[in-house]
């Protein structure tokens, strides 16, 4: 009841704010393309009815809106964009403020037909503040999922745990513009479903920080035809990989309904070799080998449905639900060495089954108020795991051979449905001039409970009610952002947007035996500002800053230790403090030929206060400690250039480059500071062609150098996919064939050398070099 009292006071503020006082005879609208999206920079011309004589005329802002102040009369409105028809609407009468609809653009397919389209379908666009990769019609989409395609996107990473990170920190992904912070969810998207992929490297305080600094916003396809429309595909690869999914779009009048669903099985192999030394008196070396495979078996379906007003108003729905079952097993041969002692080999079996289940769910409302705007979007969700896992050992010491040891262990993990509700209110308000005002609430409202088990094995299973342990997390959010967005009145061209976003954060966990945790409640402003200028319709330079706060993640606040082997272990640290990250960065594009040669270059700059870092540890029992920690400062500055060329009709050449500067201040055993800087780079190329009679190729090449971490490093690796595809009846039917990892180069490498306590490197790997034949088939029913 106190979480919906807050949620609705806060919504109510936008009512009040809602009731400005609007300008008279203004008249506002926003531009779109065939596919709803927004055209930035639009010619937009304001015509007599009568003659059409010229009256007035404004440049769209970024996001395809325009607003100007005429006086009473008959007018008629003229659109025109490089790449589009001349649009013209009907007359139309204007005697008080006025939102029209969106007016939509064609494509231009009669003149320069070949020019134009490819210049509208180019792999990138870039926009101030957001970069765009378009995906349709790419080759090796049916064969690939969008963790796939996170991969080839600059700057990117995809971690062993399948976390993705943006220029060396987490990011934070949206599905349409809905924030998604669902376990794997990218391996459960099919690429083709995907149209485009935005990538918002510093956003402003209209968004949330708290599950990455930047956004990924991944965009999937809608329904543009009358009718219905779907596709149906097969895949079949190594290490026994199946999948088979369907999804099918309907669309009629206002009403859009879309579903999908897949299916997958599948078979991963790893592999992991580590080598540490322990400083103690007597130093100990040792040397561990694990082999493992975890088989697969998950479903995902989605639902999204769109229905359109009257008056303009819209409803959108969706909900996402899955579940998977994880058959995890996994040998180990561990032999540790000491000066004065022999030689000891541990051989150990661990068997593991991990059962998850996820759902996601949205509303959103949006509707026109005069020449306003509101949006009113509410999202719940729940997502559960149950993790059992045993491992048993055998020990050969010396000459004495081996011999089974009394140890027989047993851990059920539990994460009882983690639920999540979230309540938002934007408001978007014309004011007088170029200038708009969006302002918004939110209320947010986390709750989780993991239930951890261990038993040891005597004469019957017996709970070690030492190790066990119950963790309540209950994390809370209120505030709200106002931002300005305008034009200069003499430079059209020159926008602009200021705001800040100010935030109550309350965190309250609680520990079955544990007297108290630390309750951490505090208030943050957040600042931003976005600066762009367009130099020509080829040309643009932006400029951003923004000032985030982002709390821990409730895992790495939970203080129980979760114990994988005897000589391993991992949790959280219930002391971490809010991270402080200011970002600046300076963005230019400029294309050539028809933007058949495109260059984007940015320059950006990171610091990181109070940043969490991953800490490890051998204690005095000899057992690796897993935990985070605050340094004092972390922090980055770099060049990113992405290029693209096409020059030739059927070859299109793809390059990002990433160099950057990293540092930590960290303090040793002795609270003695310590600085450690190194320089790193990431380089991402694609090549691909159009062979004839329907069918293209293309190669992406990964280049990732060494990465400085707060107490080591992670060594440079790389990995080149091939991808090839045929088209048959009209482009109906897909058949393609994926090789991942074609050099089986993929691999992870990481070391520390700053513990005080230990050194060590290890070497992971997968069976990431294998094939996937997909075959799909797209059928289209207009009405």
């Amino acid at each position: 009841m106190q979480f919906f009292t807050k949620s609705c006071t806060l919504l109510a503020l936008i009512g009040a704010f809602s009731a400005i006082g609007q300008s008279q005879y203004q008249i506002s609208g926003a531009i779109e393309n065939e596919n709803e999206e927004a055209v930035p920079f639009a010619n937009v011309v304001f015509l007599q009815a009568t003659d059409s004589s010229f009256v007035s005329g404004v440049v769209a802002a970024v996001d395809g809106r325009f607003q100007a102040q005429l006086a009473q009369g008959y007018y008629l409105i003229h659109v025109s964009y490089i790449g589009y028809r001349k649009t013209y609407t009907a007359p139309f009468l204007l005697q008080t403020d006025t939102l029209l609809s969106a007016i939509r653009l064609q494509p231009n397919t009669q003149q320069m037909q070949e020019v134009v389209v490819e210049a509208k379908k180019v792999n990138v666009e870039v926009k101030p503040g957001m970069t765009t990769y378009n995906l349709s019609n790419t080759t090796g989409l049916e064969a690939s999922s969008a963790m796939d395609l996170m991969q080839n996107i600059p700057s990117t990473a995809v971690g062993m745990d399948d976390e993705v990170t943006y220029r060396g920190r987490k990011v934070a992904i949206l599905i349409d513009g809905v924030a998604t912070d669902v376990e794997n969810i990218l391996e459960q998207i099919p690429a083709s479903q995907i149209a485009s992929i935005e990538v918002i490297s510093n956003p402003s305080a209209k968004y949330d920080a708290r599950n990455g600094e930047s956004v990924i916003n991944i965009i999937l396809k809608k329904n543009s035809t009358i009718g219905i429309n779907g596709n149906i595909a097969a895949t079949l690869g190594g290490d026994h990989y199946k999948k088979l999914a369907a999804g099918a779009n309907f669309s009629q009048n206002k009403l859009k309904i879309g579903m999908y669903g897949n299916m997958r099985w599948d078979e991963r192999l790893d592999r992991q070799t580590s080598l540490r030394t322990a400083y103690y008196d007597n130093p100990i070396h040792t040397r561990q080998l694990y082999t493992g495979n975890i088989n697969e078996i998950a479903h995902n379906y989605r639902l999204s449905l769109s229905q359109k007003f009257d008056g303009g108003a819209l409803v959108q729905g969706s909900m996402a639900l899955g579940f998977a079952d994880y058959r995890n097993d996994r040998e180990y041969a561990i032999s540790r060495t000491r000066a004065d002692t022999d030689e000891r080999v541990t051989l150990r079996d661990r068997q593991g089954q991990d059962s998850r289940a996820w759902n996601r769910s949205s509303l959103v409302f949006r509707k026109p108020i005069g020449e306003n705007a509101l949006k009113i979007t509410a999202k719940a969700g729940y997502s559960s795991r149950k993790y059992a896992f045993a491992f048993v050992d055998s020990l050969f010491v010396g000459e004495q051979g081996f011999q089974r040891i009394a140890r027989t262990d047993s851990i059920q993990d539990d994460l009882i449905p983690d639920w999540q509700l979230e309540l938002l209110g934007d408001y978007e308000h014309t004011l007088p001039g170029s200038f708009q005002l969006d302002y918004g609430a939110f209320a947010k409202r986390r709750i989780t409970s993991r239930h951890y088990q261990y038993y040891r094995l005597k004469d019957s299973w017996e709970l070690d009610s030492i190790r066990s342990n119950r963790y309540h997390y209950l994390d809370e959010e209120y505030g709200g952002y106002v931002l300005l967005n305008g034009q200069h009145p003499a430079h059209e061209t020159f926008t602009f947007t200021v705001g800040g976003r100010l935030t109550y954060t309350s965190i309250r966990p609680e520990a079955d035996g544990v007297d108290s945790l630390t309750t951490n409640n505090y208030w943050s402003l957040q600042p931003s500002l976005q600066l762009s200028y367009r130099l020509s319709e080829t040309s643009g330079v932006a400029l951003s800053y923004t000032h985030k706060n982002k709390a821990p993640n409730y895992r790495f606040l939970n203080p129980f230790r979760t114990i994988y082997s005897p000589s391993f272990m991992s949790y959280g640290n219930p002391l971490l403090e809010p991270e402080v990250i200011q970002t600046v960065e300076l963005e230019y594009d400029k294309s050539w030929k028809d933007n058949k040669v495109f260059a984007s270059n940015s320059i950006y700059y990171r610091n990181v206060s109070n940043a969490t870092v991953r800490h490890r540890f051998e204690d005095d029992q000899e057992v690796i400690n897993n935990t985070f920690a605050n340094v004092p400062s972390m922090g980055a500055v770099g060049l990113e250039s992405i290029t693209q060329l096409k020059l030739v009709k059927k070859l299109k050449v793809q390059n990002s480059l990433n160099v950057y500067n990293a540092g930590y201040t960290t303090y040793n055993a002795d609270q003695e500071e310590i600085r450690r800087r190194a320089t790193s780079l990431t380089s991402k190329t694609s090549v691909e062609y159009t062979l004839p009679k329907g069918t293209s190729a293309k190669v992406q090449f990964n280049c990732f150098s060494d990465v400085l971490t707060a107490q080591g490093s992670m060594e440079g690796y790389y990995f080149a996919d091939v991808y090839l595809r045929h088209q048959l009846f009209d482009k109906s039917v897909n058949l393609n064939l994926r090789m991942a990892d074609v050099f089986h180069t993929w691999k992870r490498s990481v070391d520390v050398d700053q513990s005080e306590t230990f050194v060590s490197e290890s070497i992971y790997t997968r069976n990431t070099s294998r094939y996937y034949l997909t075959i799909a088939y797209k059928f289209v029913k207009s009405s």
